[in-house]
């Protein structure tokens, strides 16, 4: 296995840095030629070196990755898509605090040390899927709309009402997966239970212009500024076309699309009190024994810390009683979030026989110290994420917890 392929890139032929680390850090690792001004006759003969540069060797990096942790992430993500029979997946561990990736997978990927002999139509490969592939993510987005709700004040965690099986929004027919009915939630049942028509009335509560706002100051429609080459900023429609129903899917995670990197780096919003920080993959330079920290600007306060806690309990009540229980690490309290997004049809509407599974969560809980984001494309041996993509973290999770001490 070669690992972390999408994250280190490579040195092309022409000695510049391609894609991952190697292309975004290039100016740092490469260094700068030297020159020299001279002085010559009329016959071309050298007379005098009147001054010049000196070359400056490149400096080296120090990435953020845990190396156990990323063979392990790699390895994971690999059985899964083997064991679902997904047509690809990525995962992302990061330091909600101060940004830092921990863990970045991808598949398919390849082989750095062979990367000339890909073929030109897989070349898609040298990019990292976690970062340049965005997605409409489904219902792993209802937690950050809850934070907006609560942010806002349109809804407090004890906010109630009585959802029936669909709501008709500009024409459209909005229900639940399977058709489901849960009659009277609060706000934690409403993620509980995955309600799509409840989302929809929350929404309704908030507003097209504030919710846009909010997802907005999240990261979504924008980089994240991660260093890697060829990130996506995913999309998010232009204020005029917030509509009462684009207002109710994006709720739920339809009708704006997100890179998974963008997901986990908004679910970190949740973990560390409120703050966008900015995702990053070096930590620090090295000249001989001279070590210089990098340094990585927050983005701003997007929600308030309370929110920030309101929001992690519902997390934690998904994960004990919701769709998240395969999730569970057994001593460390976790919390997150599944979803089983549709795919958009090039034609209009959705594949019917092609969902993408989505698990975001954090841990431990109380004060989670982790971010995970994991996604399996198309997975065909189950339906829903719950039984894909959350075992799959829980997995991950539970060698994190001996890994780290966590209990």
């Amino acid at each position: 296995m070669s690992l972390a392929a999408h994250v280190l890139g490579f040195v092309g032929a022409d000695g510049e840095g391609k894609y991952g680390v190697e292309g975004a850090r290039d100016d740092i690792l490469r260094g700068r030629a030297g020159s020299e001004r001279q002085k010559k006759d009329s016959l071309g003969q050298l007379i005098d070196v009147l001054g010049g540069k000196d070359s400056t060797p490149g400096l080296d990096l120090v990435l953020t990755l845990d190396y156990n942790l990323q063979y392990i992430v790699e390895s994971k993500l690999k059985e899964s898509i083997d064991r679902y029979k997904a047509d690809s997946g990525s995962l992302i561990v990061m330091d909600p605090k101060s940004g830092a990736i921990l863990a970045l997978a991808g598949q398919p990927t390849y082989d750095p040390n062979n990367f000339s002999k890909l073929p030109t139509a897989e070349q898609y490969k040298f990019l990292s899927p976690a970062a340049s592939n965005a997605y409409e993510p489904g219902s792993a987005m209802k937690p950050i709309m809850m934070a907006v709700a609560l942010d806002s004040g349109a809804v407090t965690p004890e906010t109630t009402n009585v959802f029936g099986p669909s709501v008709t929004v500009l024409g459209k027919t909005i229900t639940n997966a399977e058709g489901k009915v849960y009659g009277q939630e609060n706000m934690a049942q409403v993620l509980e239970n995955s309600d799509n028509v409840a989302m929809s009335w929350i929404s309704s509560l908030v507003g097209a212009k504030v919710e846009r706002q909010y997802y907005a100051r999240f990261g979504f429609g924008a980089k994240t500024g991660v260093d890697l080459i060829g990130e996506s900023a995913g999309s998010l429609q232009e204020e005029k076309e917030w509509n009462d129903l684009l207002r109710s899917t994006a709720a739920f995670g339809q009708g704006v699309s997100v890179s998974l990197l963008q997901l986990a780096t908004a679910y970190s919003v949740v973990a560390n009190g409120g703050t966008l920080v900015t995702p990053h993959l070096t930590e620090k330079t090295l000249d001989g024994e001279q070590a210089t920290a990098l340094e990585y600007k927050t983005r701003g306060q997007v929600i308030k810390p309370e929110t920030a806690k309101q929001v992690q309990k519902m997390l934690e009540d998904v994960v004990l009683l919701g769709h998240g229980k395969r999730a569970k690490v057994v001593g460390v309290r976790v919390g997150g979030k599944t979803g089983t997004a549709q795919v958009p049809d090039p034609k209009g509407g959705y594949y019917s026989d092609r969902t993408i599974g989505t698990f975001a969560g954090m841990f431990p809980i109380d004060d989670p110290r982790f971010v995970m984001a994991v996604r399996l494309d198309n997975p065909k041996t189950v339906k829903f994420a719950e039984s894909s993509a959350a075992p799959t973290f829980g997995e991950i999770a539970e060698w994190m917890a001996n890994y780290f001490q966590l209990r």
